[in-house]
């Protein structure tokens, strides 16, 4: 069973300009969605369970019907970042690789970015993701070319995936 509690998401250019993403019971995270893979015929399922400050995304991953993935995302909006220089996460993770994606459209076979999130296993953490470390992907695949400041711009999407085609239960 892969387990995830995240506590407070940030956006941070200098130390006084944030956008934060507090999750918790009535707070920004609560509009966050589920997407696993059954959009695509696999078998994967995530489930939410939010306490007063956080939020525990857990589930399973099965690679059966070229499955492989769950994924915790926010609703579409405009998300300019072109001004942010990185991501900071509390996290507690215990299972699966993680990754933080972000979305400039909304469909799915485009190219989106993605970091890697390095997670100590069942440890709470700050987690720091440079914006310029994001890479481009298409359906999986490394299109090797950074976020720049014009994608950054454009991003209306964003959220976290297990997806290193692992299979869990």
């Amino acid at each position: 069973m892969q387990i995830l509690i995240f506590l407070i998401m940030n956006i941070i250019v200098p130390p006084s300009t944030s956008l934060q993403i507090d999750f918790g019971k009535e707070k920004d995270g609560q509009d966050w969605r589920i997407v696993d893979d059954g959009v695509m015929g696999g078998l994967s399922k995530g489930y939410l369970d939010f306490t007063e400050n956080t939020v525990t995304f857990k589930g399973s991953v099965s690679l059966e019907n070229n499955g492989g993935f769950t994924s915790f995302r926010s609703p579409y909006q405009s998300f300019d970042l072109s001004a942010y220089e990185k991501i900071i996460i509390r996290l507690k993770a215990e299972g699966q690789q993680l990754a933080f994606t972000m979305s400039t459209d909304r469909r799915w076979y485009l190219p989106y970015f993605k970091k890697q999130i390095e997670v100590k296993n069942n440890e709470w953490e700050v987690i720091e993701l440079p914006l310029n470390e994001f890479k481009a992907y298409r359906v999986g695949q490394n299109l090797g070319y950074p976020l720049d400041k014009e994608n950054a711009a454009k991003v209306i999407r964003m959220g976290f995936i297990t997806d290193s085609k692992k299979a869990s239960s």
